[in-house]
């Protein structure tokens, strides 16, 4: 059985150098389409959403990414990997990430925020 991870990816307004975005998109591409995969992929985007970032969250198989072509249609860029069984720093430092395109910008954990 093929280990579950999720690939992160930023679009958009915030990654692509304009000066007013009003969110932050994100792709949660998950590697396969069992219950198991789709779960962990739920699991990241409600922790993605528990920072106070404005975050535009977009779930996809690898499979429908790539028939719909969405990453190159999107010109996403690769932010990070986690792993399953992924705990809050794997987050953490996917947010981080995220944070250092923008200098300034800041995200605060919020777990009561979903």
């Amino acid at each position: 059985m093929t280990p579950n991870y999720i690939d992160i990816y930023g679009f958009g307004s915030y990654f692509n150098d304009s000066n007013k975005f009003s969110d932050i998109d994100i792709a949660v591409i998950h590697n396969n389409r069992t219950i198991e995969s789709c779960m962990m992929a739920i699991s990241c985007k409600r922790t993605i959403q528990q920072f106070n970032g404005k975050f535009h969250i977009t779930m996809l198989s690898k499979e429908a990414e790539k028939s719909f072509n969405f990453l190159t249609k999107s010109n996403a860029r690769h932010i990070g990997r986690i792993a399953e069984g992924f705990d809050l720093a794997s987050i953490e430092k996917i947010i981080i990430k995220i944070a250092t395109i923008r200098p300034g910008t800041q995200f605060k954990y919020s777990p009561n925020r979903i």
